[in-house]
């Protein structure tokens, strides 16, 4: 994922692995998948990979059903002014649905938009 992540975006921008995140609503700090930011714009978006569920958020597995109110926790708990961009387990092997997911994290970076896949 990091590679496909890296390689979409522009060369103005910085990807971090696993950054902090502050202000988060059921810890104080936690940790991100990825963050991807602009020292033009100042701005950032996060970057989380559901690999537990598709986008309907269905859990197949036994392990998947244990996990998935843990998933759901961490996916809520950022502020509501940082929400992450989400890339399902159903769109990791689509490239079209990867990119277009980084896209919207680029854009949101770029300017105030959008940052949940859909």
């Amino acid at each position: 994922m990091y590679r496909r992540i890296k390689s979409t975006l522009p060369s103005t921008l910085k990807l971090d692995i696993h950054p902090v995140v502050k202000g988060c609503l059921f810890q104080e700090e936690a940790f991100a998948d990825f963050k991807v930011s602009s020292t033009q714009s100042g701005k950032s978006c996060f970057i989380e990979v559901v690999g537990l569920s598709d986008r309907t958020f269905t859990a197949y597995s036994s392990t998947q059903k244990e996990r998935k109110d843990e998933t759901l926790r961490r996916l809520h708990r950022y502020p509501s002014s940082q929400r992450p961009t989400l890339i399902f387990k159903d769109m990791v092997c689509d490239p079209e649905q990867v990119v277009a997911a980084l896209r919207q994290a680029i854009a949101a970076v770029a300017e105030e938009g959008l940052r949940t896949a859909a």
